[in-house]
Protein backbone atom coordinates (compact mmCIF):
# COMPACT_ATOMS: atom_id res chain seq x y z
CA UNK A 1 0.00 0.00 0.00
CA UNK A 2 1.37 3.37 -1.00
CA UNK A 3 1.48 6.15 1.62
CA UNK A 4 0.33 9.30 -0.14
CA UNK A 5 0.78 12.89 1.34
CA UNK A 6 -2.00 15.77 0.92
CA UNK A 7 -0.47 18.46 -0.28
CA UNK A 8 -2.13 21.16 2.27
CA UNK A 9 -0.04 18.85 4.56
CA UNK A 10 3.52 18.83 3.21
CA UNK A 11 3.39 22.44 3.14
CA UNK A 12 2.20 22.86 6.38
CA UNK A 13 4.50 20.71 7.63
CA UNK A 14 7.74 22.12 5.44
CA UNK A 15 6.46 26.19 5.56
CA UNK A 16 5.87 27.34 8.82
CA UNK A 17 2.78 29.13 9.17
CA UNK A 18 3.82 33.04 8.52
CA UNK A 19 1.34 35.74 10.12
CA UNK A 20 0.89 39.10 7.74
CA UNK A 21 -0.22 42.21 8.60
CA UNK A 22 -3.38 43.40 6.97
CA UNK A 23 -2.76 46.63 4.40
CA UNK A 24 -4.94 49.36 5.91
CA UNK A 25 -4.77 52.06 2.79
CA UNK A 26 -6.36 55.10 5.07
CA UNK A 27 -3.84 54.82 8.46
CA UNK A 28 -0.72 55.44 9.42
CA UNK A 29 0.07 52.28 11.18
CA UNK A 30 1.10 48.88 10.33
CA UNK A 31 3.38 48.24 6.56
CA UNK A 32 2.73 48.32 3.25
CA UNK A 33 4.57 46.05 0.49
CA UNK A 34 6.52 47.91 -2.72
CA UNK A 35 3.85 46.75 -5.19
CA UNK A 36 0.57 48.06 -2.88
CA UNK A 37 2.82 51.09 -1.86
CA UNK A 38 3.33 52.16 -6.05
CA UNK A 39 -0.09 51.03 -6.96
CA UNK A 40 -2.05 53.21 -4.13
CA UNK A 41 0.30 55.75 -4.50
CA UNK A 42 -0.78 56.93 -7.42
CA UNK A 43 -4.54 55.69 -7.61
CA UNK A 44 -6.23 56.98 -4.64
CA UNK A 45 -4.68 60.26 -4.32
CA UNK A 46 -5.92 60.45 -8.09
CA UNK A 47 -9.48 59.12 -7.48
CA UNK A 48 -9.82 61.20 -4.93
CA UNK A 49 -8.95 64.77 -6.43
CA UNK A 50 -10.21 63.77 -9.78
CA UNK A 51 -14.06 63.10 -8.19
CA UNK A 52 -13.60 66.07 -6.04
CA UNK A 53 -12.61 68.11 -8.92
CA UNK A 54 -15.59 66.62 -10.84
CA UNK A 55 -18.06 67.73 -8.34
CA UNK A 56 -16.22 71.18 -8.27
CA UNK A 57 -16.56 71.20 -12.03
CA UNK A 58 -20.63 71.01 -11.19
CA UNK A 59 -20.57 73.55 -8.46
CA UNK A 60 -18.72 75.75 -10.67
CA UNK A 61 -21.88 76.03 -13.17
CA UNK A 62 -24.29 77.87 -10.27
CA UNK A 63 -22.49 81.61 -10.30
CA UNK A 64 -20.61 83.06 -8.06
CA UNK A 65 -21.32 81.19 -4.86
CA UNK A 66 -20.87 77.91 -6.54
CA UNK A 67 -17.55 79.20 -8.45
CA UNK A 68 -16.68 79.45 -4.21
CA UNK A 69 -17.68 76.07 -3.18
CA UNK A 70 -15.91 74.76 -6.34
CA UNK A 71 -12.75 76.01 -4.82
CA UNK A 72 -13.69 74.64 -1.25
CA UNK A 73 -14.24 71.65 -2.93
CA UNK A 74 -10.93 71.08 -5.05
CA UNK A 75 -8.52 72.41 -2.01
CA UNK A 76 -10.22 69.83 0.29
CA UNK A 77 -9.58 67.41 -2.65
CA UNK A 78 -5.82 68.04 -2.94
CA UNK A 79 -5.73 68.37 1.38
CA UNK A 80 -7.60 64.97 1.50
CA UNK A 81 -4.99 63.59 -1.48
CA UNK A 82 -1.91 64.91 0.29
CA UNK A 83 -3.14 62.92 3.53
CA UNK A 84 -3.74 59.60 1.66
CA UNK A 85 -0.31 59.63 -0.54
CA UNK A 86 1.31 60.63 3.14
CA UNK A 87 0.12 57.87 5.44
CA UNK A 88 0.67 55.29 2.44
CA UNK A 89 4.36 56.64 2.89
CA UNK A 90 4.61 56.63 6.54
CA UNK A 91 3.39 52.51 6.07
CA UNK A 92 5.60 52.32 3.41
CA UNK A 93 8.43 53.56 6.00
CA UNK A 94 7.60 51.04 8.44
CA UNK A 95 8.02 47.89 6.20
CA UNK A 96 11.54 48.69 6.08
CA UNK A 97 11.51 49.30 9.41
CA UNK A 98 12.14 53.27 9.77
CA UNK A 99 10.10 55.69 11.55
CA UNK A 100 7.51 57.58 10.02
CA UNK A 101 8.99 61.02 9.96
CA UNK A 102 11.47 59.56 6.85
CA UNK A 103 8.41 60.22 5.03
CA UNK A 104 9.33 64.32 4.94
CA UNK A 105 11.57 62.96 2.41
CA UNK A 106 8.57 63.45 0.10
CA UNK A 107 9.34 67.64 0.34
CA UNK A 108 12.13 66.55 -2.24
CA UNK A 109 11.42 66.27 -5.61
CA UNK A 110 11.59 62.72 -7.25
CA UNK A 111 12.48 61.07 -3.35
CA UNK A 112 9.08 59.48 -3.88
CA UNK A 113 11.48 56.88 -6.02
CA UNK A 114 13.27 55.54 -3.22
CA UNK A 115 9.80 54.72 -1.25
CA UNK A 116 9.35 52.20 -4.35
CA UNK A 117 12.58 50.85 -4.49
CA UNK A 118 13.91 49.91 -0.83
CA UNK A 119 12.66 46.22 -0.21
CA UNK A 120 10.58 45.80 2.99
CA UNK A 121 11.51 43.93 5.85
CA UNK A 122 10.46 40.34 5.49
CA UNK A 123 10.37 39.19 8.82
CA UNK A 124 8.40 40.99 11.80
CA UNK A 125 9.94 44.16 13.05
CA UNK A 126 8.85 46.84 15.31
CA UNK A 127 5.69 48.79 13.29
CA UNK A 128 4.34 44.94 12.54
CA UNK A 129 3.98 41.38 10.76
CA UNK A 130 5.25 41.82 7.05
CA UNK A 131 2.31 42.50 4.68
CA UNK A 132 0.84 39.97 2.75
CA UNK A 133 2.45 39.21 -0.46
CA UNK A 134 1.02 40.85 -3.35
CA UNK A 135 -1.54 39.47 -5.63
CA UNK A 136 -0.78 38.52 -9.33
CA UNK A 137 -3.71 41.13 -10.03
CA UNK A 138 -2.03 44.21 -8.31
CA UNK A 139 1.52 43.14 -9.56
CA UNK A 140 -0.31 43.26 -13.29
CA UNK A 141 -2.29 46.65 -12.26
CA UNK A 142 1.13 48.29 -10.77
CA UNK A 143 2.84 46.92 -13.74
CA UNK A 144 0.80 48.55 -16.28
CA UNK A 145 0.50 51.40 -14.11
CA UNK A 146 4.49 52.06 -14.51
CA UNK A 147 4.00 51.22 -18.60
CA UNK A 148 1.73 53.64 -18.60
CA UNK A 149 3.86 56.45 -16.80
CA UNK A 150 6.63 55.62 -18.91
CA UNK A 151 4.52 56.00 -22.17
CA UNK A 152 3.56 58.96 -21.49
CA UNK A 153 6.72 60.63 -20.28
CA UNK A 154 8.68 59.18 -23.30
CA UNK A 155 5.44 60.68 -25.69
CA UNK A 156 5.64 63.92 -23.43
CA UNK A 157 9.41 63.82 -23.63
CA UNK A 158 9.29 63.46 -27.71
CA UNK A 159 7.22 66.32 -27.94
CA UNK A 160 9.29 68.33 -26.18
CA UNK A 161 12.48 67.87 -28.23
CA UNK A 162 10.98 67.67 -31.91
Amino acid sequence: MESTIDLNQYEQMVKPNRRYSDVRVLSGEGRIGRFEYFFYSLVLPFLVFWIIAALAGIASRFGELGGAIAYVLLASGLCAAIIIYVQLTIQRCHDFNAKGWLSLLLLLPFAFILFWMIPGNPSSNRFGEPPRPSSSTLKMGAMLLMIILVAISTFSLLKYLG
